[in-house]
């Protein structure tokens, strides 16, 4: 017999300790007595120990933020969030601390540390371009769209 097989971890706790627990955990007084707890803290609204508690404080965005190298996304009105204007990345509200922001900075893009407010001025209106670029270039026309499917529909019912 291998030295693995025989083997059972008890960790110092007597074997019948161990079967008086899980006893007690598998009766149906004790369990409906947990669940019955459990409906009590729900319907009062506690919470329980496994529970965290959400809290509803939103960051504001600084116009300060930009010498970190972020702006706010458009996207995001209600919950403000940074984006970063090097590589485009939104980071989420619980991110719009100074100290988040430099910690990105000097991760992500350590080179660009000691830049000056007007470098990433500059940089925030070319991410501002070139999502007015994309966001045309990926207007289509409803017009041609329609006149590009009639002419596939054309097409395929000739060859039906």
């Amino acid at each position: 017999m291998n030295k693995r097989q025989g083997t059972s971890f008890n960790f110092g706790v007597k074997k019948s300790r161990i079967e008086g627990v899980c006893d007690a955990a598998n009766s149906d007084s004790s369990t409906s007595s947990l669940q019955s707890d459990l409906q009590d803290v729900q319907k009062k609204g506690k919470t329980t120990g496994t529970q965290k508690k959400k809290s509803a404080f939103n960051r504001k965005y600084m116009d300060s933020y930009l010498k970190f190298g972020f702006i706010q996304c458009p996207d995001t009105e209600q919950l403000p969030r940074p984006q970063c204007v090097i590589c485009a990345t939104v980071l989420g509200n619980e991110a719009m601390k100074p100290s988040r922001l430099i910690q990105h900075l000097n991760i992500k893009h350590s080179d660009l540390v000691n830049r000056s407010i007007e470098f990433f001025m500059r940089k925030r209106d070319a991410l501002k371009i070139e999502k007015e670029i994309i966001s045309q270039a990926s207007n289509t026309d409803t017009s041609l769209l329609t006149a590009s499917y009639l002419v596939s529909l054309e097409i395929a019912k000739f060859y039906e």
